[in-house]
Order: C-alpha cells, then structure tokens, then sequence
C-alpha cells in the first residue's frame, strides 16, 4: 500500500506496508488499506509535530497535572 502527499507543489509517495508498492489494493484488503492511511495521516506524518507540541507544552505544565485528566 503507498498513499502519494503534496508539499509546497512537491508530491511524495509513501509506503505504508513494507514493500508496501508491490501491494494492490483489493477488496479483501480494503479495510486494511484504510486503517494504515488513517494510521499514517493521524499518527506517523504528524509524529514530529506532535513531539515538538507536547515538547513546548512540558515546559509550561507539569506532565504530573496533565496526567489527572487521565484515566
């Protein structure tokens, strides 16, 4: 499976499985393909923002406060 993102006019094409371009999407695979683009929009192409938010926002509270909205 790959999913292809556009950048300031740049496209890329990512593979989300290994050798993920070798792998056709079918209909006994779908839902597979839809949970790794989800997974891949929401968690990994956002990683590094994510680190830098909760980075910034450890510095301004405590990670013990935030951890009482926890369950």
């Amino acid at each position: 499976f790959t999913v292809t993102t556009e950048a300031f006019g740049a496209h890329k094409t990512v593979e989300l499985c290994p050798n993920g371009a070798q792998v056709e999407v079918t209909a006994e695979n779908r839902l597979l393909y839809v949970h790794a683009v989800a997974d891949y929009h929401l968690n990994r192409r956002t990683a590094e923002a994510q680190a830098a938010f909760a980075s910034g926002l450890f510095e301004v509270v405590r990670p013990s406060w935030l951890r009482l909205f926890s369950p």
